[in-house]
């Protein structure tokens, strides 16, 4: 962890700046546990090696790994398993593979619907449709799930996991090789214990108590705009609700648009939330200033729906990235973890499972502090919940 540095050479100002952040770095620094072993499972690396999560290798999740350690290690309760930012899927369809209930709530309807492709019984065999013909035509070709949901993730692999153009293999290719993997995973379909609901995080449409533990990954601050790598599968699928879809997603890519920007929190945030914020503000980054308080904002919102949905003794996993936005540092995993056990949750660990950057800095009188992506390990308390910090 970080190492002492004192000196007269230390301005007051320059620590004063920086006092929140470096006193939460202190106080749960001392409780971050390095784990390499779990380096593997925050990203979706091995995802391309393993049945029905190959068809969508979504560069934002994490491995099924994770979900298989969360229920071995974790000890959910009675109940199913949440994943309020669902993503691809790998929460809900990991646990039908183990046997377990899962549900998931996505933003995108896109991301749903190719999650519940997942537990279709049967892959017909494609339509015949002329040489030459675009994904719009391959998609209007056929009604069947399995079908559709092959173009849309034949669609989905004409961009990079930044969302950029990349040089693709034809319309009929990208089809017929996804497809050639759905038959071969659907020989042995999966177990029908996954659901998905297009819904919003930060108001779960779950009932109170009923949930056996949650793992999940709330879009990182500033890495990436995850709405350019939806965009050519949300094309295909010419959703109606777009703009209501806007204001559902937490969104965390600086320089994006934000529906909800100007949205302020009842209570205080966080203080080494809003210390980086004010920061931003006094480098003239009024913009990013707001990402980080509406992120913020909406994982407080997230925390409490979670507080609310979880049965007493159930786990909660959430992997979450720190970042470094115009030279001022935020550790989300520091800050997610205050948030949490001020909302009555037991924070059994932070584990961190890399650096997201090598390069270091110094945080008033603390050196070798960088960015983590980490694991917050949290349970809700036995008894009477102190829930605080409502937003």
């Amino acid at each position: 962890m970080s190492r002492r540095r004192g000196g007269p050479n230390v301005r007051a100002y320059q620590r004063e700046r920086v006092a929140a952040r470096e006193e939460l770095e202190r106080r749960f620094g001392a409780r971050l546990e390095a784990d390499p072993t779990f380096e593997r499972l925050v990203t979706a690396e091995t995802s391309r090696e393993e049945p029905f999560h190959r068809w969508h290798p979504y560069r934002q999740a994490f491995a099924p790994g994770l979900v298989r350690r969360f229920l071995e290690e974790a000890a959910p309760v009675d109940g199913p398993i949440l994943d309020p930012f669902s993503g691809s899927g790998t929460t809900v369809v990991e646990c039908a593979r183990q046997g377990r209930s899962a549900i998931g709530v996505e933003a995108v309807p896109v991301l749903g619907r190719l999650t519940l492709a997942r537990f279709v019984a049967r892959a017909p065999a494609l339509p015949e449709v002329a040489a030459g013909s675009s994904l719009q035509t391959w998609f209007s070709a056929s009604d069947d799930p399995a079908h559709r949901a092959a173009v849309l993730l034949a669609a989905g692999r004409t961009v990079s996991g930044a969302g950029r153009p990349k040089q693709a293999a034809s319309p009929e290719e990208l089809v017929r090789d996804v497809y050639a993997l759905m038959v071969e995973d659907l020989q042995a379909p999966l177990p029908p214990l996954g659901g998905v609901v297009c819904g919003d995080a930060r108001r779960l449409p779950v009932a109170d108590s009923v949930l056996g533990g949650l793992v999940t990954s709330p879009p990182y601050l500033s890495r990436y705009d995850y709405a350019r790598i939806n965009a050519p599968m949300e094309r295909l699928l010419r959703t109606s609700e777009r703009k209501d879809l806007m204001k559902r997603q937490l969104r965390a890519a600086v320089g994006v648009r934000d529906p909800n920007l100007r949205r302020r929190s009842k209570a205080p945030l966080p203080a080494a939330a809003e210390e980086a914020a004010r920061g931003l503000e006094e480098r003239g980054n009024r913009a990013d200033a707001a990402v980080v308080r509406n992120y913020f904002i909406d994982l407080r919102l997230m925390l409490r729906e979670a507080q609310r949905t979880l049965r007493p003794g159930a786990p909660c996993w959430v992997v979450i990235g720190g970042a470094d936005l115009d030279r001022e540092y935020i550790a989300s995993d520091f800050i997610l973890a205050e948030d949490a056990e001020a909302m009555g949750f037991e924070l059994e660990a932070v584990t961190e499972a890399r650096r997201l950057r090598w390069s270091t800095r110094r945080l008033g009188l603390l050196d070798d502090v960088a960015p983590r992506e980490s694991v917050v390990r949290l349970r809700k308390r036995i008894g009477p919940a102190a829930v605080d910090g409502e937003a």
